[in-house]
């Protein structure tokens, strides 16, 4: 059974939630989307060199929005101006979630996943 053959309003708003996502095979071609918060995900933590908005385990087809997520604008017409103008990207919930898009391999393929040079080394 993959995600697509059971309606969302059929997994239970429980902890089973999770040992269904676990379930879950790579071959099932789903990407699961969740939530996290600077207590239950330390990379999600905000400081003053770093603000992570989301995070995706790129092998394992799950993508954790940070609490920093929900604070993004959805003001696309102002993201356009500014790269059109000035060549100065605003961030916007539309882009951040296609940027952890671009790191699963069922979205784009094994040979298209990105990487985060400019964030530094992991860990």
């Amino acid at each position: 059974m993959s995600i697509y053959d059971s309606p969302l309003k059929k997994i239970p708003p429980t902890d089973k939630v999770d040992d269904y996502v676990a379930g879950l095979d790579a071959v099932d071609d789903a990407v699961v989307i969740g939530c996290a918060t600077p207590e239950t995900e330390d990379e999600c933590t905000h400081t003053s060199t770093e603000i992570t908005r989301a995070l995706a385990y790129k092998l394992d087809g799950y993508i954790k929005l940070c609490t920093r997520f929900f604070s993004l604008s959805s003001d696309y017409s102002r993201a356009y101006n500014l790269w059109g103008s000035e060549r100065k990207e605003h961030e916007t919930v539309g882009r951040a979630l296609l940027h952890e898009m671009t790191h699963m391999s069922v979205v784009v393929g094994r040979q298209w996943i990105t990487e985060d040079y400019g964030y530094g080394p992991d860990g």
